[in-house]
């Protein structure tokens, strides 16, 4: 629900639908449902399948969808009007999975390309890619915003990031330690585990849970931030299926401790 009386449900397979509710729920009189559905050649949204969306500061609403980005603006007769946003971000078909609007009314689009930031004014001032910053990968999928503004929280294909929008530093997307897949299914030679955002030079140790080490991968070197483990233990034989810890130290100094599960196929 918004601040204007209606209510947005975004679908899977048939766009989004708009219920214009007033300020009584339970008065029905005035009830008005619109249906925004996608449009081929222009003048709907860019996809039927609706991944996002958010309300601004100003009352607009911005939708993501399979073909891009769309802006809503609701007219005091009940009608919509939909304006087409990809070359904003300039581009002609993007993915757009995730929307999420700060309290300086800056728009965060998460894309299938990277991650776009829309001022107040719904100009684009920042792109971070994974050639221009720390994003773990350029497939977003998921972004919130923490309680106090400060962060935003970004979920990609490969791992979690942390931009700082507070405005008190340089906004740098940190580097979160991550290692996927997990769970690990072991299939044969080629099943790889990696280990993400690790400090060079500091080795990935694997335990079991009774404490008996696994393996110790090899370090990264000359400034490399990933290990790789094929699922094997000291005497190149895979590891039976279970849950095991491993052990390291990630790119800002801290050690950590985490679990992964092994599955042998």
């Amino acid at each position: 629900p918004d601040n204007e009386g209606w209510v947005w449900l975004g679908t899977w397979d048939t766009g989004l639908i708009g219920v214009y509710i007033g300020t009584d729920p339970f008065d029905t009189s005035d009830d008005v449902v619109k249906a925004v559905p996608y449009v081929d050649g222009g003048g709907g949204l860019l996809g039927s399948r609706v991944f996002a969306f958010d309300i601004d500061k100003d009352g607009y609403v911005w939708v993501g969808s399979t073909g891009g980005l769309n802006r809503i603006t609701k007219k005091s007769d009940k009608s919509l009007k939909i304006d087409e946003m990809n070359t904003i971000l300039g581009e002609v078909t993007i993915e757009v999975s995730s929307i999420v609007v700060d309290d300086e009314n800056n728009k965060w689009i998460g894309t299938a390309k990277g991650l776009y930031k829309l001022n107040a004014g719904d100009v684009l001032e920042e792109t971070y890619t994974v050639d221009n910053s720390g994003l773990l990968s350029d497939t977003i999928l998921s972004l919130t915003i923490d309680k106090d503004g400060e962060y935003l929280w970004i979920g990609t294909f490969k791992g979690l990031n942390r931009l700082d929008i507070s405005g008190e530093s340089a906004g740098g997307v940190t580097q979160q330690f991550h290692m996927y897949p997990n769970p690990f299914e072991i299939w044969g030679d080629n099943s790889q585990a990696v280990f993400n955002n690790l400090k060079s030079d500091e080795p990935i140790l694997i335990y079991t849970l009774t404490g008996e080490p696994v393996n110790e991968l090899d370090s990264p070197e000359n400034g490399a931030s990933t290990a790789v483990w094929n699922g094997r233990n000291f005497r190149d034989e895979f590891v039976a299926s279970g849950v095991y810890f491993f052990t390291g130290v990630d790119k800002n100094g801290s050690m950590f401790k985490e679990k992964m599960v092994v599955i042998r196929r």
